[in-house]
């Protein structure tokens, strides 16, 4: 090979590498009607492979690192294990009978899956895809999903549609923990530790359960609130701000299926705040790992409807294989998108803000450097009762930044409040990281009236 052979051999080597390495994550959909999954790149909506799979597969999980890509076949018993690099079954592992739901393990170790019709969810060792256990459940499960910690730890969830429950289970120990009843047909789950969202499909509901509530062995009944229309799968966004929003917000997506829309519910106040009508009889959403994105299935049309999260909005619709489901987080998380920690210095003995001039009195946090991602996030700033904006790099006050990755640098801005030793907060979301800012205003000092003789 000559020299300038080399030379391109080399450039489209470097190439490759540089486009792999700043791929969008890909979302993977279960065609139940074709036995195979289809590989949407996010960056560009459309299909970039099809996997063929097992018999009828219907929920999907994606592994931390999205290395690992795990879906159910729901008529030959089975679990494929698709390779996240070569998009490729790189092991088909015998499970239950009809095993629906499935999840991953934070530290990617452990792999839960529901087994409908004999009421047992098969817990399977991922280093070496063998099945290390067998927990009797009850209820025909269906949905799983793995609660993460602030620790880093966590445990999994099932449903039980049979008994309108939800039941913790213990993939080492191989028992069953706390359990809490939710609404009629449990058939999706999502969380945002310390709640759980589930959806009912058939009374029409959201059910939020607080796991830091309820007696030992239980939680406290779930808020229920109607969403109507057979809710199917549930997605919990990052923070974002929705139009017409001055505060971010946690969203929970349902997928509606008879309505052939997306219901888009405040996750702190309970209340849905857009209605996204979408593709016919949408089944599951999943949420890109930025939260910039979600990606609904669309059943009936053999779509796959992509939003936008920030705009309530459909950017488009993808052909895909037939009957798509794909219950659960079927998008991968292709590279690290956790900031590194980062802290802010609080202030103390601040102005108070004048209320009669209307004037805040602004105070500016010290400086965050981004570190520890690999593709950009969002960011955003909250601050209840209080007036607060975020600034990248220097730039113009906002409330709400799309992309912003490692090596940018980010101040808070917050107003004092008006009263005298009063602290105020605000909030700085950047990506599933978070850190406050806090100002403390002075002490009011009264010196005693002079005593006159």
């Amino acid at each position: 090979m000559n020299r300038k052979k080399l030379h391109h051999a080399i450039g489209v080597l470097l190439s490759t590498l540089a486009t792999a390495a700043c791929a969008a994550p890909f979302a993977y959909i279960a065609n139940s009607g074709g036995n195979n999954v289809s590989v949407i790149d996010t960056a560009t909506d459309t299909v970039t492979t099809t996997i063929p799979v097992g018999a009828v597969p219907y929920y999907v999980a994606v592994a931390p690192g999205g290395k690992r890509i795990y879906v159910t076949n729901c008529a030959d018993n089975s679990l494929s294990v698709i390779d996240g690099t070569s998009n490729t079954v790189i092991a088909t592992i015998p499970v239950g009978d009809a095993p629906m739901g499935v999840a991953v393990g934070l530290n990617g170790t452990r792999v839960v899956v529901a087994n409908q019709a004999d009421q047992t969810a098969t817990v399977i060792d991922a280093g070496s895809n063998t099945v290390v256990g067998t927990i009797p459940v009850g209820g025909h499960p269906e949905a799983v999903s793995f609660m993460k910690f602030y620790n880093g730890n966590g445990y999994f969830l099932v449903t039980l549609p049979a008994t309108d429950t939800v039941v913790q289970v213990d993939a080492t120990s191989l028992q069953t923990g706390m359990s809490g009843k939710v609404g009629e047909m449990p058939r999706a789950l999502a969380t945002d530790f310390p709640y759980i969202y589930a959806s009912g499909e058939f009374d029409g509901t959201l059910a939020k359960i607080d796991t830091f509530t309820g007696p030992i062995g239980v939680w406290f009944p779930a808020q229920m609130i109607p969403v109507g229309s057979d809710p199917m799968g549930l997605a919990a966004t990052p923070w974002v701000f929705p139009p017409n929003q001055s505060e971010p917000s946690l969203e929970v997506l349902v997928a509606k299926s008879s309505a052939n829309s997306l219901a888009v519910v405040n996750a702190q106040t309970l209340t849905t705040i857009a209605d996204i009508p979408v593709g016919h009889w949408p089944i599951g959403v999943a949420v890109t790992p930025s939260g910039a994105k979600a990606y609904v299935t669309n059943y009936s049309d053999n779509t796959v409807s992509a939003i936008d999260t920030h705009t309530h909005q459909v950017v488009a619709t993808i052909p895909v294989g037939v009957r798509p489901v794909s219950i659960g987080r079927f998008i991968q998380p292709f590279g690290d998108y956790t900031p590194d920690a980062f802290a802010f210095t609080s202030v103390f003995g601040a102005q108070p803000s004048n209320p009669l001039l209307k004037a805040p009195n602004w105070l500016i946090s010290d400086s965050v450097t981004v570190s520890g991602i690999d593709e950009p996030v969002a960011a955003s700033v909250s601050c209840p009762a209080a007036q607060c904006a975020l600034s990248v790099d220097g730039g113009a006050w906002t409330n709400y930044a799309s992309n912003v990755g490692s090596g940018q640098w980010l101040r808070v801005r917050l107003a004092a409040s008006t009263g005298y030793f009063t602290t105020t907060t605000a909030r700085l979301h950047v990506g599933p990281r978070e850190a406050s800012f806090s100002v403390t205003t002075k002490m009011l000092v009264k010196f005693p009236k002079p005593v006159l003789n």
